[in-house]
């Protein structure tokens, strides 16, 4: 069945025969929104990306006992989907296969398929070290992952809807993209294992209060707690070279920072409109790029380090709160905008190593 064959056919309700179907490509089925079943198919191999994405009326996925792969987001947005069968002979699964299926509560994997297992309901690689996902709907506040698990695979408990409570094993390594997000999380405590937190994987768990980064991590990657609104203090540690771009962005009750001396950058947007960020503490960066700081309107005092080279465009703009400056002795550059409508400034002094101010970089303090 062909890409987007039936796309958006909305009053289209159940599909039947195809016997001898071996590929559904990717959109296929996407936006049938009144698809509610779909029959067997006993020669379907593979089924592509969004094949059945927002088919929000959808009760199952194809019976096969021929098929080998699921693209990634094939059911992504199916509402109305509350358990999935893993056949026997799967052994490929896409990325967030089963994202926003907020009524999913289990899945079982068909006896003799080596590629993949369950435990509690949750879905497993075969030797239970990469979680792939928990299901959204499934009941219950507290979850503790097992302890051969070394790898939280990208979105696997994103929206989980009564989740409040995660226990992460000593031995994980890698916390996957998206893993966490739109949780209820209020707290999390990440092992010394874990190496790499990815993209957005705690993005909008906006209960989350309190989270403890462990002094194994060496990289934190875009977004990873964008719009975390309750969180209120972060300690990153010495193992981290660089905090990316939006790692924090919309953080708007985080009152205390600390910056391991690992950490040579700070990414452009990392703490913008963290509003309430009080206390600042950086270690040994030698670049804050554009709009780092930006509206972070609570921050009073801020000293900056000697390895400090240079303040990118925007970097503290609209901190209004900020009364002092206590600049490092090897700071050349201080770009355009970067302490703009800092109106409560007072004091700030400048090193003798600065070579460059940029266009408005104090305008209206």
């Amino acid at each position: 069945i062909a890409e987007r064959a039936f796309y958006g056919c909305k009053s289209l309700e159940t599909v039947t025969g195809g016997g001898n179907v071996q590929v559904i490509a990717p959109n296929a089925f996407s936006s049938c929104t009144a698809l509610t079943s779909i029959g067997a198919m006993d020669s379907l191999q593979s089924i592509g990306s969004s094949a059945f994405s927002d088919c929000v009326s959808l009760s199952n996925i194809p019976s096969s006992q021929s098929l080998k792969s699921i693209g990634d987001l094939a059911f992504f947005n199916c509402v109305s989907l509350q358990s999935v069968a893993i056949p026997a002979t799967l052994t490929t699964l896409g990325e967030n296969v089963f994202g926003d299926c907020i009524s999913l509560q289990t899945f079982a994997v068909e006896n003799g398929n080596t590629s993949f297992s369950v435990e509690n309901d949750v879905l497993m690689n075969a030797e239970k070290t990469t979680l792939f996902c928990y299901p959204p709907a499934k009941t219950g506040t507290t979850y503790s992952v097992p302890n051969t698990v070394t790898e939280i695979a990208p979105y696997a408990f994103a929206s989980a809807a009564d989740l409040t409570d995660v226990t992460l094993p000593t031995g994980l390594q890698t916390i996957g993209a998206w893993a966490f997000s739109q949780t209820k999380l209020t707290s999390i405590t990440i092992p010394n294992t874990v190496t790499t937190i990815g993209s957005y994987a705690f993005c909008n768990a906006a209960s989350l209060k309190q989270v403890q980064l462990p002094n194994s991590l060496q990289e934190l990657q875009a977004a990873a707690f964008w719009g975390c609104s309750s969180l209120e203090q972060v300690t990153l540690p010495n193992t981290l070279q660089e905090i990316p771009i939006y790692a924090f962005y919309g953080c708007t009750k985080l009152k205390q920072v600390s910056i391991g001396k690992g950490v040579t950058k700070i990414a452009s947007r990392a703490f913008r409109n963290c509003s309430a960020l009080e206390e600042l503490e950086i270690g040994g960066a030698t670049e804050i790029e554009s709009r780092a700081f930006y509206g972070c309107s609570s921050l009073k005092n801020l000293i900056l380090p000697d390895s400090l080279i240079s303040i990118g465009d925007y970097a503290f703009y609209g901190c209004s709160g900020l009364e002092t400056i206590v600049f490092g002795s090897s700071l050349k550059r201080i770009g355009s905008h970067a302490f703009y409508l800092c109106e409560s400034l007072v004091r700030a002094e400048l090193p003798e190593s600065v070579s460059f101010i940029d266009s408005q970089a104090f305008r209206y303090c």
